[in-house]
């Protein structure tokens, strides 16, 4: 059974064409107009059932023991006698839907189709702020700036019209002139013609109430004795038609948008909408600068064949992803999803920052194998340090933090199912996981895997001096491969480390 305002509210939404909960908040702002001066708006409040198809527009008032601020405030006992609602420290005073009707009688049809539409405005500004995820005030600002563009640009046509007019009847003359032999006008002649063009101005505005949703669009107008451009400019007389003012005064004349034109309105929706696209850009690019020593995910977007460089999308912005910072050998494919590192990086010069893409970092591996490994992201297994050369091999120490936790088992995972999916986002990258170890010789002894290690000797000398260094003997077979193709293992095992490792085969000690 619908209460008296859901059917007001009903028959509402169906004369203006709009919705019953937009119909209601119409109304509830209106209320909030025809308050006295000092009472709080924000205390008028509104509820809708539409199950129930029940609607009530109310003044919410704080509960007291004392009344203070008659507007704001009531006792419980007099909100008792009243039979008020009372929930949470607050008693609710139902608006008459009676008072209601007649504001709306009070106002014409053309008047409350203008509001209600401004409510779907406000309503349509909201959503698409939503849906593009920025702030609605960047909306609101922008429609304004683009109602002021728009209004140049036609004043800017009218008035290149008006130019092209003049300097036809211009030419005209002269010719008249010509014909009839009299002489050129003198050059102050030709002066005062050309201080007769109307100068630009920028004289429409906008105005916008975000908190009771009203939109004027208007012309200011100055009031003269004379007018010489009736862009700007306009007398006493003809400012009584629009409330009257004074000379040396300003008016301002409200504005239809539909008296606007068609062009007007697609020149707003043009300038709007690529405003929304530049922000959404600029957003995404933000976001992704947030980003910074993260993996995200991205999608290839295209491939310069010349080049090899690979425009990716992240979010819904678009990044360059350099031949050189992909891994080597890898061959991506357009619609391919993949995992980029992102590492932030400020210009010294201008303190702008821009997001430098790569998947050649070893702090990629590292991020992997946090998202991975859930004893890395809880803390129980901690990376101590990566070294890569990208395409070929990784190696990365772990420790573990809690006792009877082992931190290489726990990245390897069961049946090698962790390690193996961070391989295969890297493309096969062969990965060394190694126990870190406060003792250096078994540090650096694991760090040289997968051969075997024989032993390994610390130069005193040299870390005492600053230098790390460390001197290693491995049997005559394992040399080959504690070096490295191409010295590649021993160097990762250095940079792992952080020392400097002197390799030697157990003939070439003896």
């Amino acid at each position: 059974m619908s209460n008296k305002l859901y059917k007001n509210l009903d028959n509402f939404s169906k004369k203006y064409a709009t919705s019953v909960d937009l119909a209601l908040e119409w109304m509830t702002n209106k209320v909030k107009v025809s308050l006295l001066p000092g009472a709080n708006r924000d205390c008028i409040v509104s509820t809708l059932d539409l199950t129930t198809k029940e609607a009530f527009i109310y003044n919410k008032m704080i509960v007291v023991d004392e009344v203070v601020d008659p507007y704001t405030q009531i006792t419980k006992e007099d909100a008792e006698e009243r039979a008020l609602f009372i929930e949470g420290g607050w008693a609710y005073i139902e608006i008459d839907s009676s008072r209601i009707t007649k504001m709306i009688n009070a106002l014409g049809k053309e008047q409350v189709a203008k509001e209600v539409k401004n409510m779907e405005f406000f309503f349509a500004v909201e959503t698409l702020a939503k849906e593009k995820d920025i702030s609605v005030d960047f909306i609101f600002e922008q429609f304004k700036e683009s109602i002021v563009k728009a209004a140049k640009r036609l004043d800017a046509e009218a008035r290149k019209q008006a130019e092209a007019k003049r300097r036809a009847e211009l030419r005209k003359a002269q010719l008249e002139r010509e014909a009839l032999g009299i002489e050129e006008p003198e050059e102050e002649e030709k002066e005062e013609a050309e201080e007769e063009k109307p100068q630009e101005v920028e004289n429409i505005f906008c105005d916008i109430n975000t908190e009771m949703r009203t939109i004027r669009i208007f012309r200011r107008m100055s009031i003269v004795e004379e007018v010489t451009n009736p862009k700007c400019e306009i007398t006493e007389a003809q400012a009584l038609h629009y409330g009257g003012g004074l000379v040396g005064g300003n008016i301002e004349i409200e504005i239809e948008p539909k008296n606007l034109g068609r062009l007007f309105a697609l020149s707003v929706k043009n300038i709007i909408r690529q405003a929304i696209s530049e922000e959404e850009k600029k957003k995404g690019k933000r976001d992704v600068l947030e980003k910074d020593r993260e993996v995200v995910n991205a999608v290839v977007q295209y491939i310069n064949d010349e080049t090899g460089d690979a425009r990716i999308e992240i979010g819904k912005s678009f990044f360059t992803l350099a031949k050189g910072d992909q891994i080597p050998g890898e061959v991506l494919e357009v619609g391919q999803q993949i995992k980029v590192y992102v590492s932030v990086v400020t210009n010294e010069d201008s303190q702008q920052s821009y997001a430098n893409i790569s998947r050649k970092e070893a702090g990629l591996v590292r991020r992997l194998f946090e998202l991975e490994v859930p004893e890395i992201s809880d803390g129980t297994v901690e990376i101590v340090s990566t070294s890569r050369e990208a395409g070929s091999r990784t190696k990365i120490s772990v420790k573990s933090t809690v006792e009877n936790v082992d931190p290489v088992g726990a990245c390897i995972g069961p049946r090698g199912q962790r390690v193996n999916s961070v391989i295969e986002t890297l493309c096969g990258e062969k990965i060394d996981i190694v126990r870190f170890s406060d003792a250096p010789e078994e540090y650096i002894a694991a760090a040289l895997a997968p051969a075997k290690v024989t032993s390994v000797t610390v130069d005193s000398e040299a870390v005492s001096s600053g230098k790390k260094t460390c001197y290693v003997v491995v049997p005559a077979d394992q040399l080959s491969l504690a070096i490295g193709n191409k010295g590649q293992n021993v160097r990762l095992a250095a940079k792992l480390t952080g020392w400097k490792i002197d390799i030697k085969a157990e003939d070439a000690e003896a």
